[in-house]
C-alpha cells in the first residue's frame, strides 16, 4: 500500500503517516522484535526500571527496552536502529509543516528509540516526555488482537487509532496518552499486543 501523509497545524502540530514502512522493512522489524519481547530482555514497568511516576500514581503499564543502551556501541547490527533512520532520511516531511518545531528537526542531534510491548490492561495514563520530539511507531500482528491502546490527547480530546505500519510525530510536550489495552486471555503472552517504536529527538545532550 503507498505512503499517506497528514500534515496538522490545527490544534496542534503532528504528522501522521501511514505504511510508512515497506514489506521487506517490516521483514527485519519484527525478527527483531520477536526477539526483544522476552522477559530476558525487555523489563515489566516498576519504580526499580524507571517507569514514570507522579506522586504515588505509576503512570506505565507496559513492557520496555532502551534499544541503544541494549546494542551498546553495536548499533549496526540492530535491524530496527539501522531501518528507523528512513524517518528522518527525507527531511522534506518535517520542513514543509508550517511549524517550527516540526520543520527544525534538523537541529536536534540526540536521538534515542525506545520498544515497548502492551497487553491486557496494560496503558500509560497522560504524562509529557522529556524530549523536544516525539515520534512513534505501532506494529501488532494482524489480524488484530486487542482492543484500545490508541493515542489520546486530552486537551484537545483528539484520539488517534494506533493502526500497525503508522508513524506519529509530535512535540514531545503536548499531553498525551496511552489507552488500556483488552485482550481476551487465548491471545494474551503469545506477542499479539501493542507493540511501539518511539524516537526521542532532542537537542545534543552536552548542549
Amino acid at each position: 500500500m503507498p505512503m499517506n501523509i497528514t500534515v496538522s497545524n490545527e490544534e496542534f502540530p503532528y504528522i501522521l503517516v501511514d505504511n510508512f514502512y515497506d514489506a521487506s522493512e517490516l521483514k527485519e522489524i519484527w525478527e527483531e522484535l520477536d526477539y526483544l519481547c522476552h522477559p530476558r530482555r525487555m523489563a515489566r514497568s516498576s519504580i526499580e526500571n524507571g517507569a514514570a511516576w507522579i506522586g504515588e500514581d505509576q503512570l506505565k503499564y507496559s513492557w520496555s527496552m532502551w534499544l541503544d543502551d541494549f546494542f551498546g556501541p553495536n548499533k549496526e547490527k540492530s535491524n530496527i536502529l539501522c531501518t528507523n533512520r528512513k524517518l528522518f532520511a527525507d527531511m522534506n516531511m518535517f520542513q514543509n509543516h508550517p511549524h517550527w518545531a516540526m520543520n527544525d528537526v534538523f537541529s536536534f542531534q540526540s536521538y534515542s528509540t525506545q520498544i515497548a510491548y502492551y497487553e491486557d490492561n496494560d496503558e500509560y495514563k497522560v504524562h509529557r516526555d522529556s524530549a523536544k520530539l516525539t515520534c512513534l511507531t505501532w506494529f501488532y500482528r494482524e489480524p488484530k488482537r486487542y482492543t484500545g491502546g490508541n493515542l489520546r490527547f486530552p486537551m484537545w480530546d483528539i484520539e488517534i487509532e494506533s493502526k500497525h505500519n503508522r508513524v506519529i510525530c509530535f512535540p514531545s510536550s503536548v499531553p498525551h496518552q496511552v489507552t488500556k489495552v483488552s485482550m481476551e486471555e487465548k491471545y494474551r503472552g503469545k506477542k499479539l499486543g501493542r507493540f511501539v517504536m518511539t524516537q526521542f529527538l532532542d537537542l545534543a545532550k552536552n548542549s
